[in-house]
């Protein structure tokens, strides 16, 4: 008699799991969009109030950061964090499964911080080429110059953007998209907590320039944290990759005396020849630059493959695990992600049309 119920039990219980996991993430899928519509709705409010009050703030370097954390930190987070509080928490899973049996994840060390940064830093280049390329095509179709919004920032004073892309920007990002949102959906396994954290998190940049490289490091500082449920190596990873990307690279030709090359026609040849024979030692420093560029893409791309091939990618299946079949249904199967997913999309396809020229 008893074992007639074991079956129906068992199945259940798993129906119960099954259930609380899409309701998770349809929570998960909200806050998302509640984020969004505070930033947005706060980012407007702060640009009219300025526009009626202060319009001389407009000229100043320094309102654009203002637009951008002000809005995001200060109103956007508390209501974030509010929503997410009827989403229960998981905790770190140390073992992940293979063929069957359970194991403990590795120690991460400097070692592993050193090789997901060359990852990292092949990815964003990969994702960067994708973003521009794309644009580009767009910028054809609609015979309009679309320009990355992280252009404008640029412009700013080095230590603004030391504090706002590698410090704060790193710390705030993290802790919403990794800390918060992957402590809740790491419940139901760590494939799909990082996978959703990383498309919402390159999904909220707004733009398709940023899109493809957020996702792509997205997936590998989503990794790290659930690896070490630690904040502070993805913290680490996204320093370093805005570091890289915003103080580095864009400065780099400057730096070596190549800065007035953009200013010669592609075409003059003669033009071209001269100034790089005055310039042969910097030229030679950003040639071998960027075949390292091109070596770590390279790098990226073959890591990954081989880490998946040889099963070294460590995914806990968290407190409640679902069937494989099961993972994919619970997390985009319900309202709340297919909302997020759809108006985030939608904003960035708005984004396309073309401003009106006066």
């Amino acid at each position: 008699m008893m074992s007639d119920h074991q079956p129906s039990e068992a199945s259940e219980l798993y129906a119960d799991t099954f259930h609380a996991a899409r309701k998770a993430y349809a929570g998960l899928g909200i806050a998302v969009v509640v984020l969004w519509g505070v930033y947005l709705a706060a980012s407007y409010g702060l640009l009219y109030a300025a526009a009626y009050l202060l319009p001389q703030f407009y000229e100043q370097w320094w309102f654009n950061w203002v637009l951008n954390l002000v809005p995001l930190y200060v109103f956007a987070l508390p209501a974030f964090y509010l929503c997410l509080r009827r989403v229960e928490k998981g905790a770190h899973d140390p073992h992940y499964t293979s063929a069957g049996f359970v194991y403990e994840k590795p120690r991460f060390h400097i070692g592993h911080f050193a090789l997901f940064a060359v990852i990292s830093f092949g990815l964003m280049y990969i994702g960067n080429i994708v973003g521009t390329r794309l644009m580009e095509w767009m910028s054809g179709i609609m015979n309009y110059n679309y320009e990355n919004s992280l252009n404008s920032l640029s412009e700013s004073p080095w230590w603004m953007i030391m504090i706002g892309t590698v410090i704060i920007a790193p710390i705030g990002e993290e802790f919403l998209f990794r800390k918060l949102f992957i402590d809740r959906a790491r419940r139901y396994g760590d494939g799909m907590a990082i996978l959703l954290s990383a498309l919402l998190f390159a999904l909220f940049h707004g733009n398709f320039f940023q899109f493809f490289y957020a996702f792509m490091v997205g997936l590998v500082m989503a990794y790290a944290y659930t690896l070490t449920g630690k904040l502070y190596w993805s913290v680490g990873l996204h320093m370093f990759m805005n570091f890289m990307g915003m103080m580095i690279m864009p400065n780099l030709a400057k730096w070596l005396g190549l800065g007035g090359m953009e200013s010669i026609d592609s075409n003059d040849t003669q033009a071209m020849t001269q100034f790089i024979s005055e310039h042969s030692v910097g030229y030679a420093v950003l040639i071998l630059l960027s075949l390292l560029i091109y070596a770590a893409m390279g790098a990226a791309v073959v890591l990954i493959i081989y880490y998946a091939k040889t099963r070294k990618i460590y995914l806990g299946s968290g407190e409640c695990p679902l069937r494989s079949e099961d993972r994919a249904v619970a997390a985009f199967g319900n309202k709340g992600i297919f909302l997020c997913i759809f108006v985030l999309c939608l904003l960035m396809v708005m984004n396309l049309i073309p401003t009106p020229t006066t």
